[in-house]
């Protein structure tokens, strides 16, 4: 699959044959859990560069959080642009974020855990990142640009260009 989903599993919080025959394979290799705790809390946007690019499987189990997909294909219709979705441990609904994509989110609760699947190994030569407020991209985080709390790593990550990928 080549596009953003959002899935809601019926009775369980992962099963391998349903995510399948929604989006194809997901070999997941990775779970990463991340523990915020305040509002307005930003990470990312981030991305690993081929052969260590990552499909993520994202949902919420405390509170919530917007969660960002920046299209990085440069073969798609929908290059540079971005989907948004709020995630939170009511609906239970997961994004799913194919390779080909950066991802960030912000926290939207005062306490958050993120908890997200991917399917390669975290490479940190091939890790890269997008600044978050790029002019390009123009993304609506919900909250605002002073409120926002964000590693020096982060603030430190370059902006858009369309040789990202």
């Amino acid at each position: 699959m080549n596009e953003i989903e959002i899935i809601e599993f019926k009775d369980s919080t992962f099963h391998q044959k349903y995510l399948d025959d929604l989006i194809g394979t997901f070999n997941m290799c990775q779970e990463n859990e991340q523990y915020n705790n305040q509002k307005g809390i930003l990470r990312g946007l981030h991305y690993q560069v081929e052969p260590y690019q990552q499909a993520k499987l994202i949902r919420v189990v405390k509170g919530a959080i917007l969660s960002v997909a920046v299209d990085l294909r440069k073969h798609s219709d929908e290059y540079a642009s971005y989907v948004s979705y709020e995630l939170d441990d009511i609906k239970r609904e997961q994004m799913f974020v194919p390779k080909g994509y950066a991802h960030g989110y912000i926290t939207l609760s005062e306490e958050s855990v993120v908890i997200y699947k991917v399917d390669e190994y975290f490479n940190l030569e091939a890790m890269r990142g997008i600044l978050f407020s790029d002019k390009t991209l123009n993304i609506d985080w919900r909250i605002n640009k002073g409120n926002i709390v964000i590693s020096q790593k982060d603030a430190n990550n370059s902006p858009f260009k369309k040789e990202t990928l």
